[in-house]
């Protein structure tokens, strides 16, 4: 038996009769829970749930092994971890992270951890919590405590002083206190563990800002700030934001509803099968594609059931979406009036936001020649994601691109321009293509970076180029007056808008160009906007366009960015009023030849058809041509010294066509002869005349019955000499009137 003595006199008599076995278990149990918090939480972190029952954290739950899958990961990459968690309620997280700082407490030498609750009484109940996790240790594992403060403080040392200066003990701390307390903590002790809970209900940062974060430089600094979302304002709103922009040491971790299964509901057999809406099944697609991860119809079952309670006491979804949310723009749900409908901001966010499929630069390579394009494929062969983060837009991959031009296709692009000082405003390029009929306008491609504004002109010149030379309006203030100037008066860009006075019968061409924000145009961007969003007239693919119309409130009949960052939402109000404005034929179903439906640019805008590049030499001979812009790149990437220049071929580029509104030959190789209307080139065209026996010096020798027609303009001719290099190239390029 043991000695009826103080405890610690009992532990040393027990230490002196464990056998040699004992011992050895114990040091190997020691050194499990030293090396793996997981062990330790597994197999000796008690915890006392709700139900009152005594377990330890075995297994761990979903969103606790995913937020462990970051602490891992950051360890061994960068020695140390800080790590910002946004969650669903009831997912476990504190139990976790309180584990993990005991975990640091308990078997780290000189450790001094930090838990920070919103309340005192919350801290109160986070130290019972440890004290529970403390006094249920082996009696073997147990560091001696050497000070105990009731609701605060905890020292583990050496109680007797004579024994301290020689064996101190463990000499780890954990201090327990509130973020009501604005001084205090922290000070004058270097901060190696830190547990900050729901942080979105502190009343202000300035305990973390004042005395904890100047403390935190310990260089095995493990860090967790987890929250459930409570508006989109305040300390840990704006604290969430930098680290999803990249802009601090926190790494973002969001804990989806979807991910867990304790969210879920079974389905009973009328439900069976279970069939989901649109939108469930466009974010079930998105996140198995972007993820690799398959939502279950259990938890859209039980999502349902809760939006419908929601709605019933609230007579809103969004207590629920900030509860359990599926995104974290679906969390940080607004408090005032938002410019734009909520509603359909969640639509698209859950069924038409997307990772771009391409990242890189896009690089101005002269008037008139298509653009160097420096993009890296974000998905694999089978369509799924690459496993590659999206860094922060600056300086460098600025360019998002989800659909690559079509020929077929009309495009617009808007331009919101910045200084190009790194720190303050982006410069923000925009591109949408046009829908026909009811189809929506899509998002295809977006521009978010730092540029000087007329470096800028050139990114927009490339992009619009790139785009079947669609037309672009600039922002005409401030830094956007010099991109618009270099744009259109150095660079030449023949597609600009020119601004349209709607209320008149005629003259409505403005005696300006460019885009002008004004009170009287503002209030028609906000309205174009709404109008779109509520009859679903737009697919927007930009997570960065989508936050910023969250974020936007309206100010009498205007709108403005939160912290006057609206770039990106102004960029896409102007796009789409500028579209629509110089496009409204495309919202009709108009008949052949009816005038009433032409607007006063119909037959000066381009078209979205077709465009030819032509390959040429040193010497400036065009030696080949296509409308495949990646076949020409491809070609001139093996043959130094060639160029790319485009070629307005039979008017393809424009409203009027020589293949549907003529009757030459372009015509007649389409309607009698059946040949593709994209097939028919210049050089097909010659090749036909000669095979007819109908080219003459001067013109085209016309058939029986026909008055001669005079030999089309193409704006690049081939000489005779040039004939034969068609075939000379035919292998690598294609047949003689392609690539």
């Amino acid at each position: 038996m043991l000695p009826k003595a103080n405890l610690e006199d009992q532990i040393a008599a027990a230490w002196s009769i464990l056998s040699p076995v004992e011992v050895d278990f114990i040091k190997e149990e020691l050194s499990h829970c030293v090396d793996s918090r997981v062990y330790y939480l597994n197999n000796y972190h008690v915890i006392q749930p709700e139900q009152g029952i005594l377990t330890c954290l075995d297994p761990l739950y979903d969103h606790q092994s995913q937020v462990d899958e970051a602490l891992s990961k950051n360890l061994a990459e960068e020695g140390q971890s800080r790590i910002i968690v946004l969650k669903p309620r009831q997912s476990g997280l504190t139990e976790y992270c309180n584990g993990v700082m005991c975990w640091r407490t308990f078997f780290v030498p000189h450790a001094y951890t930090i838990s920070v609750a919103q309340a005192p009484d919350v801290a109160a109940h986070i130290q019972r919590k440890v004290n529970i996790a403390y006094d249920h240790l082996p009696w073997w594992m147990k560091p001696e405590r050497q000070y105990h403060t009731k609701g605060e403080f905890m020292e583990y040392g050496r109680k007797d002083s004579a024994l301290r200066s020689s064996d101190p003990g463990l000499g780890a701390v954990l201090v327990t206190t509130h973020a009501q307390r604005t001084t205090g903590v922290a000070i004058g002790r270097t901060c190696r563990s830190l547990h900050a809970s729901e942080v979105s209900r502190w009343p202000s940062g300035e305990v973390y800002t004042g005395d904890i974060e100047p403390s935190m430089n310990a260089p095995d600094t493990i860090a967790f700030m987890e929250s459930t979302a409570y508006g989109n304002e305040g300390f840990y709103y704006n604290m969430w934001e930098e680290a999803m922009d990249g802009d601090s040491d926190w790494t973002p971790v969001f804990l989806a509803a979807y991910r867990a299964k304790k969210y879920s509901l079974p389905l009973k057999k009328s439900q069976i099968p279970f069939k989901l809406t649109e939108e469930e099944k466009a974010f079930t697609d998105r996140v198995k594609r972007e993820e690799k991860f398959q939502i279950k119809d259990e938890f859209w079952n039980w999502r349902r059931r809760r939006i419908k309670s929601s709605i019933a006491r609230t007579g809103f979804p969004y207590a629920h979406f900030e509860s359990y949310p599926i995104t974290p723009q679906e969390a940080f749900q607004s408090s005032g009036q938002g410019a734009f409908p909520r509603h359909k901001l969640d639509y698209q966010q859950q069924k038409n936001v997307w990772k771009p499929l391409w990242v890189g630069e896009i690089g101005y390579q002269g008037m008139n020649a298509a653009p160097k394009l420096f993009l890296n494929d974000m998905v694999d062969s089978n369509g799924d994601y690459l496993d590659i983060p999206l860094e922060k837009r600056e300086l460098t991959n600025r360019l998002y691109v989800w659909e690559k031009p079509d020929p077929n296709a009309a495009y617009y692009a808007a331009f919101d321009v910045g200084d190009g000082i790194v720190g303050s405003d982006f410069s923000v390029g925009e591109i949408f293509r046009a829908g026909h009929g009811n189809n929506p306008d899509v998002q295809v491609a977006e521009w978010v970076g730092y540029e000087a504004p007329i470096a800028f002109a050139k990114v927009a010149y490339a992009l619009g180029f790139w785009y079947n030379r669609c037309e672009i309006a600039v922002e005409y203030a401030r830094e956007g007056m010099t991109t618009a100037n270099e744009l259109m008066n150095v660079l030449e860009y023949p597609n600009i808008y020119r601004p349209r006075n709607d209320d008149r019968l005629r003259g409505q061409f403005a005696n300006y160009m460019h885009w002008q924000t004004t009170s009287k145009t503002k209030p028609g961007m906000l309205v174009r906007m709404n109008e779109t969003l509520l009859e679903d007239s737009i697919v927007i693919r930009s997570q960065y366009l989508l936050d910023e119309l969250r974020r936007c409130v309206k100010e009498g009949i205007t709108f403005s960015g939160l912290g006057g960052h609206d770039d990106s939402a102004v960029a896409a109000c102007i796009c789409l009023y500028c579209l629509r404005q110089t496009m409204p034929e495309l919202r009709v179903q108009q008949s052949s030849g009816d005038s009433q439906n032409d607007t006063p640019t119909v037959s000066l805008r381009r078209s979205g058809g077709s465009m030819v590049y032509g390959i040429y030499d040193a010497l400036f001979r065009l030696r080949g041509q296509t409308r495949d812009l990646s076949k020409a790149q491809e070609f001139i990437a093996k043959n130094p010294g060639y160029q790319i220049k485009a070629i307005m071929a039979s008017k393809a580029n424009t409203a009027w066509s020589p293949i549907f509104h003529g009757n030459g030959i372009e015509r007649e190789l389409h309607r009698e002869q059946g040949v593709s209307s994209w097939d028919i080139t210049p050089t097909l065209v010659s090749q036909y005349q000669e095979a007819t026996g109908r080219s003459t010096q001067h013109g085209i020798m016309a058939r029986p019955g026909e008055v001669p027609l005079p030999r089309p303009h193409y704006g690049a001719s081939v000489s005779p000499g040039d004939e034969s290099f068609w075939g000379e190239m035919g292998g690598v390029m294609g047949s003689g009137s392609d690539l």
